[in-house]
């Protein structure tokens, strides 16, 4: 494996781990579980007088065992235990929940992150399927962080398992809920890709990158698809692209180069040209580049952003 995969991979992972600490946060502050007279309590609820990271795990465990018919406690101790990457132990707790209270949606969203980080997909499927069936709310469809954090895992889960028609029909509700998220504009390209419907693919590639400029998965699968689609001339871009997003800036520049010829009405090659001129302290040409990206895409804040920036920092 070439060290760009390994890089690859690494950030894949860092990735993924980064959002599964950050959505279990999100569920933690957002569901309020109701059981006889408990509410479900999240990371910012305390035990005693600290907070479940303050206290640690020991004092989280002592609590469980001193109260051990409190689910709250319990699952601020699932919490712990997946921030640690202890899935393994994360899973026990959460079903000795779901065995007295079936129907807990904090406990069955937290089973299905731990099904899925142990790679028991199909089990992820089942406790994420129930927990979004509870928790959608057809009579006031909104906004919902924590149903599309569970969209986005199902699709991830029915991807892995190649069931690509449920795979987009979970990332795309997902996506209807949060459009900026470009992780699962990213798995729904992949999830087109895998059904064969290249275009539809590259068309949420593009969504991805929009929202996040740097992401190299979105433009490494944005070049396979390109290349299933014989669209050779845009496969540099892609390749340049991804590359600027793993700091290989002459790379970058060399394939973007590239790009602009045989692209020269295509912002988005200008824009990363400039974008890697910048990056290898080549002002004036970044200017040039920016400046023709605007001519193409007059309305693209990025391009604007960076053209003052430039421009600020040369005066």
């Amino acid at each position: 494996m070439s060290s760009t995969q390994n890089r690859r991979s690494s950030l894949s992972a860092n990735q993924s781990l980064e959002r599964l600490v950050r959505i279990v946060s999100i569920v933690l502050v957002f569901l309020l579980v109701v059981f006889s007279a408990f509410y479900y309590w999240d990371r910012y609820i305390h035990v005693g007088d600290m907070s479940p990271v303050e206290l640690g795990i020991n004092h989280l465990e002592r609590a469980v065992q001193e109260n051990p018919d409190d689910p709250g406690i319990r699952l601020s101790l699932v919490q712990y235990y997946l921030e640690n990457k202890d899935y393994s132990t994360a899973l026990e707790q959460t079903q000795q929940v779901l065995s007295a209270y079936p129907d807990n949606v904090g406990a069955l969203f937290l089973s299905g992150m731990a099904f899925t980080k142990l790679g028991r997909h199909q089990e992820a499927i089942q406790s994420l399927e129930k927990f979004a069936s509870l928790r959608r709310d057809p009579e006031n469809p909104q906004m919902d962080k924590v149903l599309e954090a569970c969209l986005y895992f199902l699709g991830e889960n029915y991807l892995e398992l190649n069931n690509t028609p449920a795979a987009i029909q979970a990332l795309t509700e997902a996506i209807g809920l949060d459009p900026t998220d470009a992780d699962a504009r990213y798995l729904l390209g992949r999830a087109y890709a895998g059904a064969g419907e290249h275009k539809l693919a590259i068309q949420s590639y593009e969504d991805a990158v929009r929202f996040v400029p740097d992401f190299p998965e979105a433009y490494h699968s944005l070049a396979e698809s390109y290349s299933a689609l014989s669209m050779s001339a845009y496969i540099p871009y892609a390749q340049g692209m991804e590359a600027y997003s793993n700091q290989e800036y002459p790379l970058a520049r060399q394939n973007l180069q590239q790009a602009v010829e045989g692209l020269s009405q295509y912002a988005p090659a200008f824009l990363g040209l400039a974008l890697t001129y910048e990056r290898l302290g080549e002002s004036q040409l970044a200017l040039e580049s920016l400046k023709r990206a605007l001519e193409l895409d007059p309305g693209n804040i990025l391009a604007t952003t960076t053209l003052e920036r430039i421009q600020t920092g040369s005066k």
